[in-house]
Formats: structure tokens, C-alpha cells, sequence
């Protein structure tokens, strides 16, 4: 049997529907309480919206189920997203904290070798400068000896062009070989 919107039957059932929905009774009594005598409904109709009431009923329980579930599994995402995002954000303020960890152990690492550079440095410069020192120490007492070297042979050159100095060869010569022979006859 099929339902033409437009007519009472129709009207009857929706409005039964409806009412049904304020009252909660059964599709019976709803009609009773439209039409009002029992003769006017014939027991197809009521057979019908009886029928049409129980699916109803049955697609509104799945429908209610479902968003039961629904809702159950919104709570529990909600709350898989909450704990996810509470992971998370430990995980982040732990990752934090282990990069400023380590920032801090290259910074004073950093430190300690930049200190131990500083250190070795100067102690270098100091050694360079004493080398220095001692290189211009050596270098001032060369410059002196070359200077007494320079007057010394300025000497001996101004003794050998002496007049003395060439008058005296004879005399020289003549002691260097009697000093050769005292010493190849004893």
C-alpha cells in the first residue's frame, strides 16, 4: 500500500508521527486521539502507521546509537588528541631543553678553548719575545765583536805599515828559526 501525500490518510500518519514523538504512545491511541472515534480508522491504517511508527522507532534508536558511539568516539579522540598534545608538548619542552643543554656544553667548550688558545698564545708571544730578546741580544754583541774585530785589524794593518814593524822583520825572522831549530835539536 502506498501513501499519496496529499491525502487525509497521509496527513493522519504524519500528524501521528508528530504527536507521536510529543506523547510516546502507541500509533493507536495517537490516531484515537486525532480522529477521535474508533469507526473512522480502519485497521489497515492503523496497521500501517503502526508499522511506519516502529521504523521510525527503530531507525531513531539506530540513529541515537550511532551517535552514541559517535560521541563516544569524539571523547575518545578528544582525548587521544589532548594526551597526543600533552606528549607532545613535553616533548618539545624536553627537546627544549636538551638543545639548550647542548648549546651550553659547545658554548662552554667554546670557552675552554678559546681560554687554552689565549693561554698558549701568550705564552708563545712570551717565548717569541724572549727569542727576540736574546736573537737582538746576540745580534748587538756580533755587531760589537765585528766592531773590535774591524779595530783590531785597523791595528795590526797600522802596526805592519809602521816604520818599526819593517825595520824589525830581520829580528823576527831570525828568532822564529832559532825557536824552530831549540825546538827540532833537543
Amino acid at each position: 500500500m502506498t501513501a499519496d501525500p496529499s491525502s487525509e490518510a497521509s496527513k493522519t500518519v504524519v500528524a501521528a508521527a508528530s504527536v507521536e514523538s510529543a506523547h510516546d504512545g502507541t500509533a493507536e491511541e495517537l490516531l484515537r486521539l486525532e480522529f477521535g472515534r474508533e469507526s473512522d480508522l480502519p485497521s489497515a491504517i492503523v496497521a500501517f502507521v503502526g508499522r511506519m511508527m516502529e521504523q521510525h522507532q527503530a531507525e531513531r534508536e539506530t540513529f541515537l546509537a550511532a551517535l552514541r558511539v559517535y560521541k563516544e568516539e569524539t571523547a575518545r579522540l578528544t582525548l587521544e588528541v589532548s594526551e597526543a598534545r600533552a606528549d607532545l608538548g613535553r616533548q618539545i619542552e624536553a627537546s627544549r631543553a636538551e638543545r639548550e643543554h647542548l648549546i651550553g656544553e659547545f658554548l662552554d667548550r667554546v670557552d675552554q678553548l678559546s681560554a687554552k688558545l689565549s693561554t698558549s698564545t701568550a705564552r708563545f708571544n712570551s717565548k717569541l719575545d724572549e727569542k727576540d730578546a736574546i736573537i737582538m741580544d746576540k745580534d748587538h754583541r756580533v755587531e760589537a765583536y765585528a766592531g773590535k774585530a774591524a779595530n783590531a785589524q785597523n791595528v795590526i794593518e797600522d802596526m805592519r805599515r809602521s816604520t818599526s814593524w819593517r825595520l824589525t822583520i830581520p829580528v823576527r825572522l831570525a828568532s822564529r828559526l832559532l825557536a824552530r831549530r831549540g825546538t827540532s835539536g833537543d
